[in-house]
C-alpha cells in the first residue's frame, strides 16, 4: 500500500530546480550496507501517490540492526533528507549506510564502549542514518546536509561519515 501525503523534504535549502525534481519525480534510494554486504535499490515515493509502504519496509530492513537482526519502520523524512542530499551532490552511486536502526541493546552496548552515543538516540527510533558517499568528501557531504536545514547533522571527520536525523535542526562535530 501507499502511505498518504507528500514530504516536506527539507526543500527550504534546495535549489528551486532540484526542489521541483524532488516533487515531480519518483524518489529512489540506493543504499549499500557495508557491514552486511548488501545493496538495496528502491523507489519509495511516487508523485500523486506518496510513500510506498513495501519500499519503506525494504529500506527499513536494509538499515536493520545487524547485531540483533531487528528492524524498525524508518521515518520517511530522514529518507527524504538522504534523497535530497544525493540530488544536491548529483550522486548516483550507492550511498553507504554505516549505521541505521539500533535496538536498545545495541545502543546501550555502544554507549558503554564509545563516547558520544546518545541515551535516547534517533537511531533507536528509525530516524537517523550514519552515511558515507565514496568519492565525496565528508565536508561536502556535511555541507549538503546542513543546507537542507531539515534535522540533525553530525560531522565525524576522523571516521569520515555524517549523521543525519529527522529531529530538530542542530549540528555537532568537527
Amino acid at each position: 500500500g501507499v502511505l498518504a501525503g507528500t514530504a516536506a523534504l527539507g526543500l527550504f535549502g534546495m535549489q528551486p530546480a532540484l526542489a521541483r525534481q524532488a516533487m515531480n519525480n519518483e524518489r529512489e534510494l540506493v543504499i549499500h550496507t557495508p557491514a552486511l554486504g548488501e545493496t538495496t535499490r528502491t523507489v519509495y515515493w511516487v508523485p500523486g501517490e506518496g510513500y510506498i509502504r513495501e519500499s519503506l519496509d525494504e529500506i527499513s530492513w536494509a538499515l536493520r540492526d545487524r547485531r540483533t537482526n531487528t528492524a524498525k519502520l524508518y521515518d520517511p523524512h530522514v529518507l527524504d533528507q538522504l534523497y535530497a542530499i544525493t540530488l544536491q551532490l548529483g550522486y548516483a552511486k550507492p550511498v553507504h549506510g554505516l549505521s541505521g536502526y539500533r535496538s536498545p541493546q545495541t545502543n546501550q552496548m555502544l554507549r558503554n564502549n564509545m563516547r558520544g552515543v546518545a541515551k535516547s538516540s534517533f537511531h533507536m527510533k528509525g530516524q537517523a542514518i550514519d552515511i558515507r558517499m565514496p568519492g565525496v568528501s565528508t565536508r561536502n557531504l556535511r555541507n549538503a546536509a546542513l543546507s537542507l536545514r531539515a534535522g540533525g547533522v553530525g560531522y565525524y571527520s576522523r571516521s569520515a561519515f555524517v549523521h543525519i536525523d529527522s529531529g530538530a535542526v542542530r549540528t555537532w562535530g568537527g
